[in-house]
């Protein structure tokens, strides 16, 4: 239920077209684009509390909170950021 603005905010994203002004200088993206995404948010939320049921609650909020080393790591193995 707390995620359920974010989602209609990506919802709205494709159904409300930008005015004709606000098009200078803004990259279009497909509606499939932001769809996908959209659907992947909804898939990890979905994984997320699947994977709560099945830990408990200590264990996935140590992994949950880890969640921003193991970006930096992958960042950097594959993006090469530093």
């Amino acid at each position: 239920l707390l995620s359920f603005p974010t989602y209609i905010g990506m919802i709205l994203v494709v159904l409300l077209p930008l005015p004709k002004s606000a098009h200078k200088g803004v990259h279009s993206t497909s509606s499939q684009t932001v769809f996908g995404v959209a659907s992947a948010d909804v898939f990890a939320n979905v994984a997320c509390m699947v994977g709560l049921q099945f830990v408990g609650s200590g264990i996935f909020q140590v992994l949950y909170a880890s969640v921003v080393c193991f970006t930096a790591l992958l960042s950097k193995a594959f993006l090469g950021k530093t």
